[in-house]
């Protein structure tokens, strides 16, 4: 998932390095303490961790890459929603009413999980842990 040695000076992670970041990623409103002990390291390898460079490069990639899905994946919500919008203009019925219902709430789900998701990276980023 990880292993991408694109410089020279990139070196590869160790698995319980791959897997912390995996962690963190999987639940960003989780505590340090909590993810360590998911990982089964100590919060202090974690902390410590958390301040190798290496470590940070690629926790940046992969919550940049995962943050670039969550556009894109909104972006193709909002398409749907201004077919649904366009469609439901043309033929107003029922089931076109609630697609669009069901559409915009997926959107603002979407909006406010991206929110959150860019909330936290710049708390983590004042932390030094992101």
């Amino acid at each position: 998932m990880m292993a991408d040695s694109g410089s020279k000076n990139e070196r590869e992670l160790s698995p319980k390095q791959e897997k912390l970041i995996s962690c963190l990623l999987a639940a960003p409103l989780a505590t340090v303490a909590v993810i360590s002990t998911t990982c089964g390291i100590s919060e202090r390898t974690a902390y410590r961790w958390l301040r190798d460079p290496e470590v940070q490069r690629v926790l940046r990639r992969e919550k940049t890459r995962l943050f670039q899905a969550t556009l894109d994946a909104l972006q193709d919500e909002i398409m749907a929603a201004l077919r649904v919008h366009i469609e439901a203009k043309v033929e107003p019925n029922a089931q076109t009413q609630l697609r669009a219902i069901e559409i915009w709430a997926n959107l603002q789900q979407g909006l406010l999980q991206a929110d959150i998701e860019q909330r936290l990276a710049v708390l983590e980023e004042r932390e030094g842990i992101g």
